[in-house]
This record gives C-alpha cells, sequence and structure tokens, in this order.
C-alpha cells in the first residue's frame, strides 16, 4: 500500500508540474490493517491540489501518519498549504462542483450505517501562525475503528 500511494502521489507531482516533498509513515505494526485508501487519497489530492496552488514549491510538504490511538487507526494527512479559506477561494474561480470533502462525508456516513458500533470519524482542522493568526496548512484526522 505505501508503494502504491508513493506512486500516485509522484504521479499528481508530474501531472501539476509541481515540487513538494512528503513523508509517509506507518507506526504501531500497522501495515497489514486494511482501511479504504480512497478515503485518503482524495486529501492528499486535495493538499497537492489546492492547498499548494499559490505556494509554487516554496517549501510546500504533505505528511501522512497511520498510527494506533485507542482501538483505532488514526490516519493524518497535514499539510503546510494556503488553507481552505484561500483554497476555498480559489476554487469558486474555477466553478468546481461537489467538493471531495463532501464526498468523502457521505460515503462515511454510509460505512456508519453498515456499522452499528464505533463510527468512523473526521476531523479537519485549520493550522493557523500564532498572533497573526494566517493559515499555514490543514490537519485531516480520519479515524477508523479497529476490528476486534
Amino acid at each position: 500500500r505505501k508503494k502504491e500511494a508513493v506512486f500516485h502521489i509522484s504521479q499528481i507531482a508530474i501531472l501539476i508540474r509541481q515540487i513538494f516533498q512528503y513523508v509517509i509513515l506507518v507506526k504501531d505494526n500497522l501495515e497489514q490493517e486494511h482501511i479504504p485508501s480512497f478515503m485518503i487519497q482524495i486529501f492528499v489530492e486535495n493538499s497537492i491540489w489546492h492547498g499548494f496552488s499559490d505556494k509554487k514549491g516554496k517549501g510546500a510538504m504533505i505528511s501522512i501518519v497511520f498510527q494506533k490511538k485507542q482501538d483505532y487507526i488514526v490516519c493524518e494527512v497535514i499539510d503546510n498549504g494556503i488553507g481552505r479559506e484561500k483554497a476555498e477561494e480559489n476554487k469558486k474561480k474555477q466553478r468546481q462542483s461537489k467538493h471531495g470533502i463532501d464526498i468523502i462525508k457521505e460515503r462515511i456516513d454510509l460505512l456508519n450505517k453498515r456499522k452499528n458500533k464505533r463510527r468512523i470519524e473526521l476531523l479537519v482542522e485549520d493550522l493557523l501562525k500564532p498572533i497573526t493568526l494566517d493559515a499555514v496548512g490543514t490537519k485531516v484526522q480520519l479515524w477508523f475503528p479497529l476490528d476486534n
């Protein structure tokens, strides 16, 4: 899976002709656990397509971390992009229809209806510079219940 992710990220970089760094960390021996990759892919793509659109490759960085917290696998996608507000302004100029995050929320709702115990959770946080509160990136957390 990690090799597939690296390949996908590098293909996007070539497609948009943008230079950025990325790191993928898999902690807590989670390599064999299965999580829906399409749910993570959209946030990585959003970071690249929208978060880095105005950075012009200057220090652009994505961190993807998988780790165990309590009885969940937590995937964090953290970027140092332009932030959601500025990215949203740019998207309005391009007249895009449905947002990727809305699609993922719908998928999470569908998956949660099928499971009657612990739910998949999505948290999205704007990373802000202290004092000025300027956007310095976005952190997305997807919490997937571990099957016991």
